[in-house]
């Protein structure tokens, strides 16, 4: 059954965690103004937001043969991120996930 093998990929898929990410890519040093940069990669309409959906593709943005996120990781990212509870990571939010990621 091609559902029970969809399942158990996922639960093979290690946790994202998005502060070793940002601090193993070098972006958890970098300035606001280059975190507008990927934030604008990541949000595919003209939106200024990156919305659940875009966040699937995080990992794709950076090397095309990532795996997407699974529903747990987006929703983890997005509940960090989201400061102002509207769904969605604005580019100053995107920063801010980015700075708070040098803590650790």
């Amino acid at each position: 059954e091609p559902w029970k093998s969809k399942i158990q990929e996922e639960e093979l898929q290690p946790k994202f965690n998005h502060q070793s990410f940002f601090t193993q890519a070098g972006l958890s040093n970098r300035s606001c103004a280059d975190g507008r940069s990927v934030s604008s990669v990541l949000e595919q309409g003209c939106s200024g937001f990156t919305q659940a959906e875009e966040l699937k593709l995080f990992l794709q943005s950076f090397s095309s043969g990532a795996r997407k996120l699974t529903e747990a990781d987006t929703k983890d990212l997005l509940r960090t991120g989201d400061q102002d509870g509207d769904s969605k990571i604005g580019m100053e939010e995107f920063c801010s996930l980015m700075k708070r990621s040098e803590e650790v």
